[in-house]
């Protein structure tokens, strides 16, 4: 679906965003494995049309991020909790899906039954198992978390996160506050936050917890 491909390359924002770098020494602070959720459900909904103004199936993203001793980093979604997740959201969906295809059916005075027998005979399948794998191939799970990894060279300084694939480079960073095992981090200009928000549920602040060893 259009929806999915303009999500990903939301998202990558995010990713770009997050990945701004520079140099500092306050990076063993930040080591260790961090975590965050993101509720993206408007996010994989905009653009649907009136006919999903009723589907209000909640979808989570739990997005690692990595900080390690090394000073690489590596940000990726939880393969587990993303994967079921996901799936759960796109059962609900194609349910959903189906039940406006059966109603639609039911008010020209078709019955489901009748419906189905359509479908079996022009897919091999009843109606909703139609929907669900049609909404399985719109939202490719392992396409999404692919494109949701990404690593490469970090520093911390003076409330300073700098993060890039390669390099540090002294005028890119975001913002961060480190209180206990929380790590709060903000957009360093208004432009980014800007670019950020255009992503439901990817506005900053971002705030991680750390995952306990």
């Amino acid at each position: 679906m259009k929806r999915t491909k303009r999500f990903l390359a939301l998202v990558m924002i995010m990713i770009l965003s997050l990945s701004l770098v520079g140099c500092g020494d306050d990076s063993a602070d930040l080591y260790g494995t961090w975590e965050k959720t993101y509720d993206v459900t408007e996010a994989m909904m905009d653009g649907a049309g009136d006919e999903y103004a009723d589907f209000n199936e909640k979808i989570e993203l739990k997005m690692i991020l990595e900080f390690n001793e090394d000073g690489s980093y590596a940000l990726h979604a939880d393969e587990e909790v993303t994967e079921a997740n996901f799936t759960q959201w796109i059962e609900a969906l194609a349910a959903y899906e189906a039940e406006v295809v059966y109603s639609t059916y039911e008010e020209q005075g078709f019955s489901r039954e009748e419906v189905d027998e359509q479908a079996q005979q022009q897919y091999g399948c009843t109606m909703e198992e139609y929907m669900l794998e049609a909404a399985k191939e719109s939202f490719d799970v392992d396409t999404l978390m692919s494109n949701l990894e990404s690593e490469g060279v970090f520093e911390a300084k003076g409330g300073k996160l700098y993060m890039g694939d390669t390099e540090i480079l002294a005028n890119q960073y975001d913002l961060y506050t480190l209180e206990g095992d929380t790590l709060t981090i903000n957009a360093a200009s208004e432009e980014i936050e800007a670019e950020a928000a255009e992503v439901p549920g990817f506005e900053y602040p971002w705030v991680f917890t750390k995952v306990a060893e």
